[in-house]
């Protein structure tokens, strides 16, 4: 489902996935749908990947403590696509930017622009001051707009969640242009348990009287390397007479690898906030000095 931020009209046309093309006939509009496209299916594409027999639960138990364990094992990395629609993401997402800035710039001084300063348009996203870029950049928009953009420079610090996210788009779009990334396997923090019916919980948010214990279930979040135990607990059931069935799934994605600005982090999750960045912190403020 879109993200809420776009403003839907009956008259707009369907795209593939159910989404409707924004009413805006401006490209960074455009720019921003695809890049979202690119992320469902980069989703799609992990998942598959996990559910295959790529990503192996074995499960065992403490006959002492009766405690289950299961530990996971990787035997195939994430295919060579999710690289691609990570790059694809990535550089859609930055694309917005520059057409942003491009439009902006069409807006103070009409079309077409003179080449010169054509050539030379683009959204600046800077770790340090750098007052000739900004002018040669953005020194030709609405002076308002031209302020909004420079406080969400990373050097500025005025707006501190969105520069981090537009210098973590930066950096990344541009280690995606050079090669493409090997990913581990990230444990989400949580696990889906069933007991009458399904619920995705964490190890601090068990209730609604299901048969566990809240402090005995530990589920691990982060990347994992091959091996690593992803989750634990003890199975306290209602009448200890019975046994209790339960079906128990822990949440996998992937983490940005070793060496990348954000390492670590959950690939889907580190993307939907740069997306809700951009477009809350970045276009919304800036789509009044469009004409």
């Amino acid at each position: 489902m879109l993200h809420p931020a776009f403003v839907k009209a009956e008259a707009e046309p369907f795209i593939p996935g159910g989404h409707r093309w924004p009413a805006s006939p401006r490209s960074h509009d455009w720019k921003l749908v695809r890049a979202y496209e690119h992320l469902e299916a980069l989703d799609d594409e992990i998942d598959r990947w996990v559910r295959s027999d790529a990503v192996v639960l074995v499960d065992e138990l403490d006959p002492q403590s009766g405690e289950h364990r299961k530990r996971v094992f990787i035997r195939e990395e994430p295919p060579i696509r999710v690289g691609l629609l990570l790059g694809d993401c990535l550089q859609n997402l930055r694309n917005v930017l520059d057409h942003l800035a491009f439009a902006l710039t069409e807006s103070a001084l009409g079309v077409p622009l003179p080449k010169k300063i054509a050539d030379n348009v683009c959204f600046p996203i800077l770790g340090q001051p750098d007052a000739d870029k900004i002018e040669r950049c953005i020194g030709k928009i609405d002076p308002t707009a031209k302020a909004i953009i420079e406080d969400l420079q990373p050097y500025s610090g005025r707006d501190p969640d969105a520069s981090t996210m537009l210098a973590l788009l930066n950096r990344l779009a541009n280690d995606d242009k050079h090669r493409l990334m090997n990913f581990p396997l990230f444990a989400g923090g949580g696990v889906r348990i069933d007991f009458g019916r399904p619920r995705v919980i964490t190890g601090a948010d068990i209730s609604g009287g299901s048969n566990l214990d809240p402090n005995s279930i530990k589920v691990l979040e982060g990347p994992l390397e091959g091996g690593a135990v992803v989750l634990r607990y003890i199975p306290i059931p209602l009448d200890p007479s019975k046994e209790m069935q339960m079906g128990h799934h822990p949440i996998f994605g992937i983490a940005f690898p070793k060496g990348t600005v954000a390492e670590g982090q959950d690939v889907i999750r580190t993307i939907q906030r740069i997306w809700a960045e951009v477009t809350r912190r970045v276009i919304q403020p800036l789509r009044g000095f469009l004409t």
